[in-house]
């Protein structure tokens, strides 16, 4: 908040706003102050020098959780393309002073590549974390994405999953595809899914678990790349999921 670019009567109003919920300007200064939550104030003021500014609670820090395909199919342009989106992803919309990422990667099973770590390019960077051979648990590693992601989360961090799969799902277990099912994952959290040439069925599929995901009060999207764009197609999704990171703060209107 730019406290430094506030008269001596926007203070004063800023502090009975937090008493009375409203205020209103008694001279050329204005300032409008609307308490959508009981300890959340949303304020417009204009400085002397007509500047606007909005002021908002500051964004919480900033929790990414990858879940990467590492089955057979996924090695060469695959792999490639998925790290490439991930550090670019994070470089647009993480700060390493304060944002953290995880990696988890599946096959036949779920492996924790990364724990929350701000040196993410020496993970993605690492060739021998990201060998891709047999099968591919897509349940299991999404209920392990969430799961292990809210375990992470110790302050109070914005937690968006983005799981990343070029296959059917060919050997989770019968536990995770239920619970995939009724999958609750808590505020101030996010999945997306990102389905990389693996057919109309398995899009069709992930779209209606992400619906399911939403529809419980969890924002959930999925994307499908498809053959008509081949891998290169995964950049634009990768540039739609940054867009749905949103971030707070102050910023000039």
């Amino acid at each position: 908040a730019r406290d430094d670019a506030l008269s001596d009567d926007v203070a004063a109003w800023l502090g009975e706003a937090a008493e009375t919920g409203v205020v209103t300007s008694t001279n050329a200064l204005a300032a409008l102050v609307d308490v959508a939550r009981g300890d959340a104030l949303n304020v417009l003021d204009m400085d002397i020098e007509g500047a606007i500014y909005a002021h908002v609670p500051a964004a919480a820090p900033l929790l990414i959780v990858f879940v990467i395909d590492v089955s057979g199919s996924m090695a060469g342009s695959r792999i490639a393309a998925a790290r490439r989106n991930m550090r670019a992803l994070l470089e647009q919309v993480a700060d390493s002073s304060r944002d953290l990422a995880a990696f988890i990667t599946f096959n036949h099973s779920v492996t924790t590549l990364a724990t929350p770590t701000n040196q993410w390019d020496a993970v993605i960077d690492n060739d021998d974390k990201w060998r891709c051979s047999n099968r591919t648990a897509a349940y299991d590693a999404l209920d392990k994405g969430v799961e292990r992601g809210g375990h992470w989360r110790t302050r109070g961090e914005r937690l968006v999953v983005v799981m990343l799969t070029d296959g059917e799902d060919n050997c989770s277990s019968q536990i995770s595809r239920r619970r995939i099912d009724s999958l609750e994952c808590g505020e101030n959290t996010a999945v997306y899914v990102i389905t990389l040439l693996a057919g109309a069925a398995v899009a069709a599929v992930w779209s209606d678990v992400c619906a399911g995901i939403d529809k419980r009060g969890t924002p959930s999207r999925s994307f499908d790349v498809d053959s008509s764009s081949g891998v290169a197609g995964l950049d634009e999704v990768f540039g739609k999921i940054k867009s749905l990171i949103s971030t707070s703060g102050v910023e000039v209107l």
